[in-house]
């Protein structure tokens, strides 16, 4: 997939349908796709790589309101295995949803 591209919703609920079999957070699991759900009903998705856009609604829920510290239980390189991405992206696809769900 090139960056010009638009992800899909479905590969993004599947990223992190993934993350949460293998990381169980049943409030975190909640929130992150309650705050999906709000902005795909509103916003086309996004261009990019879907792993990209899950890590960083997966972040952005985690941290939201909150001073970023990451995922709660999972070390920074353990996120960026799972979903093959690197943090920074991870981090700027957390501020992009912010901004969408505004």
């Amino acid at each position: 997939m090139s960056k010009k591209e638009p992800a899909d919703w479905q590969q993004i609920a599947e990223q992190l349908k993934d993350f949460f079999a293998r990381h169980p957070n049943p409030a975190l699991k909640a929130k992150t796709l309650q705050a999906m759900r709000a902005v795909q009903r509103n916003v086309a998705c996004p261009a990019g790589n879907p792993s990209g856009w899950a890590g960083g609604i997966l972040y952005a829920a985690a941290n939201d309101g909150k001073t970023p510290v990451g995922i709660p239980g999972l070390l920074n390189s353990e996120v960026e295995k799972f979903f093959g991405v690197t943090m920074g992206t991870i981090r700027r696809r957390a501020a992009r949803w912010l901004l969408m769900k505004s």
